[in-house]
């Protein structure tokens, strides 16, 4: 093993010193396309590769010129006696004389002077052996990147789960369409943007705080409505997750929402509870130890708790068919559990670094996952073929959100400190948004796609309109954190640093 490694590390070693040593030098090549491709033609190189602009095909002309420059002249060798040698030479002799291009700057006596002080200074072996591994590490990294199938451990289980996806997704995708094709044969797209401009009129009057309480006695980490929208629960820095349920006594205030903390439960977790999701059954709650517990409804000392993963889960997704959901972890794995027998039915590798985001679109079909490093990955769950990989931001991705409507558009949230918009029919990012001016931490479209919510540490919630994604709305806090938000047909809910969880109405 060690054999076939070093020289391969070598190699990698050499072309990175290459790269560094050229990378501040500029050269002059023709701007026009044709003479371009006459270089490349003449250099027995592509003339255009997948997805290549005119921008592309110069820099890569470039690049080729200069490192085959510095392979044939580097030594100082005299012109004449290169070119007969090799024929390659020769050629490109001719395209820098044809063309005018001043090699001058690519080996002056300074780069010169550079090398030979860089080659006669002694290194410390230490220091070369950590660069070294380093390099080592990276070529491992870019290895590991490749695209890989792992076949599952209970392979039936896994059909039969795909199977049900199937299922699910076509009679999702059916029922919309028929939804839309109703819509449609009574509102024209004039009236439908009309209404789509009146509601949002309507939130910009009229949204406002109608309720803030304290969540937990610990910086909170997520907060979500029950799915009768009639309870609110809440995880924080503490063990344990609280439940509140809106008081509807005939003394409790109209005007304004009020929540009664009607119990709290540790479920078993000796550490932060990072991420809360409700179930049919049950509250699944997610811990930093990397171990996960389903709490039932009925009795809130019932619960069962699995370690699936080795380090913490940071955030879980319930499958739209509700049998199983996903998680994800800073092991690098996504994992889908059976919720029924809390067992883990396949690992989903592929990420580098620790997954920090996942979420499933409306039909159940593709997952989505963000990493640390800012890349983000998309799997269809039908198949559990790869369908996209990317990096899409600088920094970990917080969130994603699929559009309700328009499932091939999603939005992703990040510590850069912005959000984009992402068409996977073009694969690519047709909107970035910069949102904020702290750590977007969290993201998520209204129910019929009319709006975005996005919550960040700069202690504000924006809402942004789904045509031209600009800003219709700026819901202020405290000041505090804003670490999760979410919403329901008549609520948006987030949670904040501060241990405050706030309502605002739509």
């Amino acid at each position: 093993m060690t054999d076939l490694t070093i020289p391969i590390s070598s190699k990698a070693l050499k072309e990175f010193e290459l790269r560094s040593r050229l990378s501040s030098v500029t050269i002059a090549v023709p701007t026009l396309d044709n003479s371009i491709r006459w270089i490349l033609r003449s250099l027995k190189e592509p003339i255009h590769l997948f997805g290549e602009g005119k921008f592309e095909r110069r820099e890569r002309t470039k690049s080729l010129i200069l490192f085959k420059y510095d392979k044939y002249f580097k030594d100082g060798h005299m012109v004449e006696q290169v070119i007969e040698l090799h024929p390659e030479a020769k050629v490109l002799h001719e395209i820098v004389q044809k063309f005018q291009i001043d090699m001058s700057s690519v080996y002056s006596k300074r780069l010169k002077a550079q090398e030979e002080t860089k080659a006669k200074k002694t290194l410390d072996p230490a220091q070369t052996k950590r660069e070294y591994q380093a390099q080592l590490e990276k070529l491992k990294r870019k290895q590991s990147s490749k695209v890989f199938y792992t076949e599952p451990e209970n392979p039936e289980d896994v059909k039969n789960l795909r199977l049900q996806i199937v299922k699910h997704s076509f009679e999702s995708w059916r029922d919309l369409k028929l939804q839309l094709g109703s819509y449609k044969q009574d509102v024209d797209i004039y009236e439908h943007e009309k209404r789509i401009g009146n509601y949002i009129d309507h939130l910009t009057n009229n949204v406002e705080l109608i309720a803030s309480q304290i969540g937990s006695d610990r910086p909170l980490t997520r907060a979500k409505f029950s799915p009768d929208g009639q309870s609110i629960i809440t995880s924080s820095y503490s063990n344990d997750v609280r439940l509140y349920t809106k008081n509807t006594s005939q003394d409790a205030d109209n005007c304004r929402e009020d929540y009664i903390h009607t119990t709290g439960f540790s479920a078993g977790h000796t550490d932060r509870v990072l991420d809360i999701v409700w179930s049919p059954s049950g509250i699944l709650s997610a811990c930093a130890d990397g171990s996960l517990s389903h709490t039932s409804i009925s009795d809130f000392d019932v619960y069962q708790t699995i370690s699936v993963h080795e380090s913490r889960i940071n955030s879980v997704v319930l499958h739209p068919i509700k049998s199983f959901f996903i998680t994800a972890s800073s092991d690098e794995t996504l994992c889908y559990i059976d919720l029924e027998k809390m067992q883990p039915i396949y690992v989903q590798e592929g990420h580098g670094y620790p997954v920090h985001s996942v979420n499933v679109n409306r039909y159940g079909s593709l997952c989505a996952s963000g990493d640390s490093k800012g890349a983000m990955l998309i799997f269809d769950l039908r198949t559990g073929r790869h369908i996209f990989q990317d990096q899409i931001h600088h920094q970990i991705v917080t969130g994603v959100s699929f559009h309700p409507i328009n499932c091939h558009i999603f939005a992703t949230s990040s510590a850069d400190n912005t959000v984009k918009i992402h068409d996977l029919r073009k694969m690519q990012a047709i909107k970035t948004l910069l949102a904020h001016l702290k750590v977007v931490s969290s993201l998520q479209f209204e129910s019929d796609g009319r709006f975005l919510a996005t919550s960040s540490f700069d202690g504000t919630v924006k809402l942004w309109d789904c045509v031209g994604y600009k800003c219709f709305k700026i819901l202020e806090t405290a000041g505090s954190r804003v670490v999760d938000v979410t919403m329901n047909n008549e609520f948006i809910l987030s949670a904040s640093y501060d241990r405050i969880f706030r309502l605002y109405n739509l």
